[in-house]
């Protein structure tokens, strides 16, 4: 049996995501390539507000950088943002991932699965 590295493409740039090159975001039954594709698809489909903080206690979720009353801050899923890169940041932390295998990973699965029934066969 030949296996073969995973892919994925991303839904935002078509970017393909090659298992042990990068990382394969899950969210909304999507697939991106990075925090940046992320932000793109949820600014596409307006899953982010941009709102004007009205008290002085606000912090960003990312940098603690404290807002003054009046300055204008990114809101999504119920967390606030200075700028785009922390909301980028925030995203690439929290958001799932899928594991890619590489082709080696299957061999070893495979190989570990085919041990364990020949163990359970008493070969």
């Amino acid at each position: 049996m030949r296996f073969s590295n995973d892919v994925a493409e991303c839904n935002e740039c078509s970017d393909i995501i090659i298992a042990g090159y990068g990382t394969a975001y899950e969210l909304d039954g999507k697939t991106f390539c990075c925090g940046n594709c992320i932000l793109d698809y949820l600014k596409m489909h307006k899953k982010i507000k941009v709102k004007t903080i009205d008290n002085d206690t606000t912090t960003c979720e990312v940098c603690s950088d404290l807002f003054e009353k009046g300055d204008e801050a990114i809101e999504y899923d119920g967390h606030t943002f200075h700028e785009e890169d922390c909301l980028v940041e925030y995203l690439e932390e929290t958001v799932p991932t899928r594991t890619l295998y590489t082709a080696k990973d299957h061999e070893d699965i495979y190989g570990d699965m085919l041990y364990d029934q020949w163990k359970d066969d008493n070969l």
